[in-house]
């Protein structure tokens, strides 16, 4: 990362913020502030130097304020911040752990950003995967949101709205590929079956860790590397391998059922009413979803 980026770490306070502030300012936490001046003007990431590292990323172009223990990923070289962002929410959280400095909380290092191995392919295709995928996230929030329409016509319009980009992103991302591209029929590439058992009464304080089907709708993620919840294991369970993509066996609509998430951690327990997908081992799961 260091080769692609600069990576700095801002000189303000929370006690600069100001409610009237006319540019965001970014502090340790998910919460954005405003501040009557700003640090730096152009395109950056943020992340937090301690507490909740590699589950906390801002996005943006323009002008803004940060935190003096938050670092700005920016002057992006040979590399799309999009593409950057999407990965460092992919895969930094665990590289991060591995050299946190341990006192009250959790705390980052310039050097460990700095020694993050971020994949580089062409600049065209990196345009193509930060782009897509920004899009998707934002379109899936936007699908979220549908849930609370009670127009049906609203629901109708909003849904065949979100329908057709994500089919003309799913073009673009294709099209861009330099390499050959094989279409195959899931079955031919991947495995089926269900999780077993377990609802929210089973759950404990303490235990193995489990995703139920609530958690699809509840705490949705892309990928999904650990959880909160926890059971005491029964002698039937189903656990995750590490390679496995999850969606939902039933919904009220059909926009309940399409969604579907990645696990890239093996050991968490399957909680029933989830389908279970696990691709060939040359497939990858999050881009099989």
């Amino acid at each position: 990362m260091g080769e692609l980026t600069d990576i700095k770490t801002g000189d303000k306070d929370v006690q600069d913020a100001s409610d009237e502030g006319l540019y965001p300012f970014y502090i340790r936490s998910a919460e954005v502030l405003r501040s009557d001046t700003y640090s730096f003007d152009g395109e950056a990431i943020l992340i937090p130097g301690e507490g909740r590292l590699g589950e906390i990323f801002h996005y943006i172009n323009g002008k803004f304020a940060y935190h003096q223990r938050v670092y700005k990923i920016s002057d992006f070289t040979n590399s799309y911040a999009q593409f950057v962002l999407q990965y460092m929410m992919k895969s930094f959280k665990k590289h991060a752990m591995q050299y946190t400095v341990k006192a009250t909380v959790d705390s980052l290092r310039k050097p460990t950003i700095q020694d993050f191995i971020v994949p580089i392919p062409s600049i065209l295709e990196q345009q193509s995967i930060g782009t897509f995928f920004s899009t998707l996230d934002h379109l899936i929030t936007l699908q979220q949101r549908e849930r609370h329409f009670h127009n049906s016509d609203a629901k109708s319009s909003f849904s065949g709205n979100i329908s057709h980009h994500i089919g003309v992103f799913t073009a673009i991302i294709f099209h861009s590929y330099t390499n050959t591209w094989e279409q195959r029929k899931l079955g031919t590439i991947a495995n089926f079956s269900k999780g077993k058992g377990y609802t929210k009464k089973d759950l404990a304080n303490s235990g193995t860790k489990i995703i139920l089907y609530g958690r699809m709708y509840t705490d949705f993620q892309f990928s999904i590397e650990t959880t909160d919840t926890f059971v005491v294991a029964q002698d039937d369970s189903v656990y995750s391998e590490g390679n496995e993509v999850l969606i939902p066996s039933s919904g009220e609509t059909p926009t309940d059922i399409a969604r579907a998430s990645a696990i890239t951690k093996s050991g968490i327990i399957i909680g029933g009413d989830l389908n279970i997908v696990q691709p060939n081992k040359d497939i990858i799961p999050s881009l099989s979803l």
